[in-house]
């Protein structure tokens, strides 16, 4: 037997009524879907080729497929259709194709003849709504009439193979996901691996802010996915020169992008701005009727943000930002990559090390792990409110910084909010992904409700915000009775940070710009103004210090107290 040979299953998928079905689950079994597998929608009347791969050295390939759909006879009836399949390894095995639905009544299934034995497995199907005209019956219809559970395996997100560099989670991408879920703007089933072109033009607005010049992706005509080897975003990350989007953004006056301050010491409110005047520009080109447009110059939407120095010009229009390097590509839509765009600043606003927001459910918190990282409770998560301070990049501690931006373990679920709970922030920026999705689903005006839930919702300010800084999780925020008070220190951990206190200090002494806040009434600083004089053996002592006083101090504070503030 050839060991090269492909076990892989190629399954065309019929739509034969006038519904668009939409993908409520998968499973595969020692086999993989490739990306964009399962299409997590198919056409009225259309039809699509399932594909599943089989792995070296497996036992072949076995999945199935389970779709939902609603006849527009009987609009509140959910029906549902599961397809199974399998190309087994071995000469004693064979090929599989059949299906079953909840409601026989209402829709068949029908099975085309296939081959019991060769390699690959190639099946067809159609699914005829009731009374629709009907293929052969016998042995090669295999509709199931009786139900059978559903078994749920799922295969989520999706991570460039071999080229590219830099290996990072979709975390961003399953938390849009799961708002497009939430929002009713995606099926059930959809995972960042099976997004179709379409959709996808959401998710490269998402992935800008993060890649501005769009140097992650080739300039293909023909495919909006085509990632590179990302060489090119990598050196300018590093080393690019400061008029740069992609320095610009990550370090630069575009902080705002990520929901961060400009620099250290920025006012609250002045970051503030900087955000709305983003959101504002892009969701009203996203909606595409609120006076934006895609040609129009950035000198007339972000004067304040791009002129003849910049790179772009503010002679570049809106679409040229957005397409950047990758222009090529035929089949753009604007509008999306904008929301896209909006939902970034959204999420990012969420993450830990982003701002620091009022922490709403103070009960919930777990404390720190072993190595000083928050968590909460089992069965929790953390609820954030009002922002007391934005964060700024220049000066962060970059671990911490990647720890709240990352996740441990298996991808979230998309469709199961509750497998987000360990990212923190993450449920609010679902939550409040998903409040943007339906404005703009709806065509609200900015004026019409979507300016407050951005300056009183998702942007408000605490009533004791402070200057921005370049902490990451030192502090923590409870809300006690509606207010926010002064972030307190929770001698509990004081500890865990001695390591991570004397590399900060030591670190000042060369740093050359990034200057961390000053905590008012804080024994860390003593004087900001004289910390570069500061010499090794003093920061020893003072480490002592605060050890000392984190021992008496701990003995005086409540458990109550210490259970709802921390720093």
């Amino acid at each position: 037997m050839d060991i090269q040979a492909d076990y892989s299953c190629y399954i065309r998928l019929n739509n034969k009524t006038d519904v668009d079905f939409e993908l409520a689950d998968t499973s595969n079994v020692d086999s993989k879907w490739p990306s964009g597998q399962p299409p997590n929608t198919i056409d009225a009347n259309g039809d699509v080729d399932l594909t599943l791969n089989d792995k070296v050295g497996s036992k072949g390939s076995q999945g199935s497929v389970t779709y939902s759909l609603s006849l527009k006879k009987y609009p509140d009836t959910k029906i549902t259709f599961k397809l199974e399949f399998w190309d087994p390894y071995g000469a004693w095995n064979d090929n599989y194709l059949g299906g079953y639905t909840n409601h026989p009544e209402l829709i068949s299934i029908n099975v085309h003849p296939y081959n019991k034995t060769g390699h690959p497995f190639h099946g067809e199907v159609d699914i005829f709504a009731l009374g629709s005209k009907s293929s052969s019956s016998g042995e090669a219809e295999k509709t199931v009439a009786e139900k059978r559970p559903f078994q749920a395996n799922y295969s989520i997100g999706f991570k460039p193979e071999g080229r590219i560099p830099i290996n990072k989670d979709p975390v961003h991408e399953n938390i849009a996901i799961a708002a497009f879920i939430k929002a009713k703007q995606l099926p059930q089933g959809t995972t960042y691996n099976n997004l179709n072109p379409k959709q996808w033009e959401y998710f490269r607005g998402l992935l800008w802010n993060d890649d501005p010049s769009c140097l992650l992706f080739d300039d293909n005509r023909d495919d909006n996915r085509d990632m590179g080897a990302g060489l090119e975003w990598f050196a300018e990350f590093k080393n690019g020169p400061p008029n740069c989007m992609t320095q610009r953004s990550h370090f630069g006056d575009l902080q705002s992008l990520h929901g961060m301050a400009s620099k250290s010491g920025e006012a609250a409110e002045t970051t503030k701005g900087n955000i709305l005047t983003w959101t504002e520009i892009m969701y009203k080109l996203a909606c595409g009727n609120q006076g934006v447009v895609t040609q129009d110059k950035l000198t007339a939407v972000l004067p304040s943000q791009f002129n003849s120095s910049t790179k772009p010009t503010g002679d570049a229009t809106l679409k040229q930002l957005l397409l950047a390097t990758t222009s090529s590509y035929r089949f753009p839509n604007i509008q999306r990559r904008a929301l896209g765009v909006c939902l970034h600043i959204i999420q990012d606003s969420y993450a830990i090390g982003h701002t620091q927001r009022c922490l709403l459910n103070s009960e919930d918190l777990a404390g720190r792990d072993e190595n000083g990282f928050i968590r909460f409770k089992s069965g929790t998560y953390g609820r954030w409110g009002p922002i007391i301070s934005f964060h700024c990049y220049s000066g962060q501690d970059s671990d911490r910084h990647s720890h709240y931006d990352s996740l441990e373990g298996e991808d979230p679920v998309p469709k199961q909010l509750n497998t987000f709970n360990k990212i923190v922030g993450a449920r609010d920026a679902i939550e409040k992904s998903a409040q943007l999705i339906n404005f703009f689903a709806s065509e609200a005006k900015w004026e019409d409700g979507v300016k407050g839930f951005f300056e009183q919702e998702v942007f408000a300010l605490a009533p004791n915000a402070k200057p921005a800084n370049s902490e990451v999780d030192r502090s923590v925020g409870s809300c006690l009775a509606g207010v926010c008070p002064r972030a307190m220190v929770d001698t509990r951990h004081d500890f865990e940070y001695m390591a991570g206190l004397q590399q900060k200090f030591s670190s000042l002494e060369s740093a050359p710009d990034h200057d961390l806040e000053v905590v008012p009434g804080s024994p860390l600083w003593a004087r900001r103004n004289e910390r570069r004089s500061w010499k090794r053996v003093a920061l020893f002592v003072l480490l002592g210090v605060l050890a000392l006083v984190a021992v008496v101090a701990s003995s005086a504070v409540t458990s109550r107290v210490m259970v709802k503030t921390l720093s």
